[in-house]
């Protein structure tokens, strides 16, 4: 439940940098600047926790294939 929290909010924050990603600068570099970090970093935080979903998918089915967990 957290994990998908985190994706949303991830989601969120790199959807609302789209738009001045587009627009682009306005003289300088340094006006995209802020967007295109807050846009990476949002991109690999939800990267981090699709993989981490993943690992904990295969991990719950090995854990069911040996009986230690009921499958869903």
């Amino acid at each position: 439940m957290l994990l998908t929290v985190i994706a949303g909010i991830s989601l969120g924050v790199a959807t609302t940098t789209l738009p001045v990603l587009i627009e682009g600068p306005y003289g300088s570099w340094v006006y995209a600047a802020p967007g295109w970090l807050l846009f990476v970093f949002a991109l690999l935080v939800f990267a981090a926790i699709v993989v981490a979903n993943v690992q904990q998918e295969r991990s719950r089915n090995e854990l069911a294939t040996y009986g230690v967990l009921p499958t869903l």
